[in-house]
């Protein structure tokens, strides 16, 4: 028989027992309300985590894609006339510009100054940043009585070589020739003029005359063409040179949209050029020509 006092022992070790259990039932209960009120917060903080860091990346994505290049911008307007020195002692000034449309970059200044008898000397310089522009040295031996009609690649490549500056379509070249499979022409291709490209006559795709080209903007770093700046009724547009069509029969330019489809782009202040051109233009650029630079109508 089992006598009271061990009973007694053994009822208070069953009591004990239960307890300890429930004890940690509840223990476990709470340990799975706990987590199960952590987890989503850990997951949407780590959700929230990741948006915040993927809306970081694509902030910076956009900031780098719209970063203001207002300092950058330089006009070739007010690119005319600038001063060319030797230390303190002037040199001549820039009297024209020579582009390439296709490269769609500023290929050569022409540079002009004084001498005896009200007479004028010419130059050619390779485009160079404005920090060095203003700095740049005549060359003597390469004066001109007159000043360039015409101009070719291969004339660029000269002055380049000149003045041991890297020609500016390098790259441009070899991602022509691997795209077309075509040699790239640094020959006989000519460059255009601001001078004559000023003031060109824009149609829109019915023939109709809507504008002219007012000026052209550059990036001043490196000389590339950023826009075309279009006037129309004393309003300015900014416009990509690759929405533009040249006709090789006439005296004007094209873009290849209605009137109405044109003037519904944005327009600015003659003297607050903007720092980039719509997203819509380089869409439409894109799409229609798969290409950049000035467009050509055959026929």
């Amino acid at each position: 028989m089992i006598s009271p006092r061990r009973n007694a022992l053994i009822g208070i070790g069953w009591r004990l027992g239960i307890r300890t259990l429930m004890d940690r039932l509840l223990l476990c209960c709470q340990a799975a309300i706990l987590l199960m009120v952590v987890t989503p917060i850990a997951n949407g903080q780590q959700a929230s985590s990741k948006q915040e860091k993927l809306s970081a990346t694509s902030q910076d994505r956009v900031d780098v894609l719209n970063k203001p290049v207002e300092n950058q911008i330089q006009l070739a307007s007010k690119l005319l006339q600038t001063m060319l020195k030797k230390e303190d002692s002037p040199l001549g000034r820039i009297g024209d510009l020579a582009f390439d449309l296709e490269t769609e970059h500023l290929a050569v200044l022409v540079a002009a100054r004084s001498v005896e008898g009200n007479q004028i000397e010419w130059t050619l310089l390779p485009f160079i940043n404005g920090d060095r522009l203003v700095k740049f040295e005549w060359e003597n031996d390469t004066k001109l009585k007159t000043s360039p009609m015409a101009l070719t690649r291969m004339q660029a490549n000269d002055v380049y070589r000149r003045y041991k500056e890297a020609v500016y379509w390098s790259d441009f070249a070899k991602l022509h020739e691997k795209t077309f499979g075509a040699k790239f022409d640094d020959q006989d291709f000519k460059l255009s003029f601001y001078s004559s490209i000023r003031k060109t006559l824009v149609a829109d795709v019915n023939g109709q005359v809507i504008g002219r080209i007012n000026d052209v903007a550059i990036k001043a770093s490196n000389g590339t063409i950023l826009y075309m700046v279009m006037e129309t009724e004393g309003r300015f547009r900014a416009i990509p040179l690759g929405a533009f069509v040249a006709d090789v029969e006439k005296s004007r330019w094209f873009i290849e949209l209605a009137k109405d489809q044109i003037l519904k782009f944005k327009t600015f202040e003659e003297k607050s050029p903007p720092a980039r051109i719509d997203r819509g233009w380089q869409e439409y650029v894109a799409v229609k020509y798969g290409r950049g630079g000035l467009q050509t109508r055959k026929n």
